[in-house]
């Protein structure tokens, strides 16, 4: 294939303290890296962080913490690897998402009543899925709730965001088939991402 560069990986990285060994504290469950390896055929890792690298050649049980640094450098990897723009790179990820939502655990969390209630369980949800950062809940109304991701500096980026905000949209919809409810973002910040789930 040839040398190629990455360079949503290398911005990624450079703006973390310590690169792919930033944060260690941070982790995730491995279930959304192996729905992705599952819809993937991947020829090469060139270019991955060898600790990446090892984890993707090796994947952990769905249910295994690792760190969020490596999960994310993953995918940010692979959206200069695979995709020419965001718009197909985020259709996949789409794809991760419903894969990695269709396991009994989180379609029964989120199916456990009316989007305002599941909304507000979201925090908790997240602990299920992530250590060393949080999701809170700042505000809501009669059909909408604001929420916050929380994290150390740099951890999520704009790229990141994104997924993250039509993540959270495709477990609502799958569980309610409800498509009018969206999940958009607001003004993100090193430490937090604002996200308002609306079905107005």
């Amino acid at each position: 294939m040839g040398e190629r560069l990455h360079p949503t990986l290398a911005t990624y990285l450079a703006a973390l303290p310590q690169g792919v060994d930033s944060y260690p504290g941070c982790t995730v469950r491995a279930g959304t890296l192996v729905s992705a390896l599952d819809l993937l055929d991947l020829e090469s890792t060139e270019g991955l962080p060898e600790p990446v690298r090892a984890l993707v050649a090796d994947p952990p049980s769905r249910s295994r913490h690792v760190p969020e640094v490596y999960n994310l450098a993953f995918f940010s990897w692979l959206r200069d690897e695979r995709f020419e723009g965001d718009d197909g790179y985020l259709t996949f990820t789409d794809a991760v998402f419903r894969r990695f939502y269709a396991m009994p655990l989180y379609r029964v969390a989120f199916m456990m009543g009316r989007p305002g209630q599941v909304a507000s369980a979201s925090p908790r949800i997240w602990t299920w899925v992530r250590q060393g950062t949080r999701l809170e809940v700042v505000g809501r109304g009669e059909r909408h709730v604001e929420l916050r991701a929380v994290s150390p500096p740099h951890l999520f980026d704009a790229l990141h965001a994104r997924i993250f905000a039509r993540g959270l949209q495709v477990a609502y919809r799958m569980a309610h088939g409800f498509e009018r409810l969206s999940v958009t973002l607001g003004e993100q910040t090193p430490t937090a991402i604002p996200m308002t789930v609306d079905w107005r």
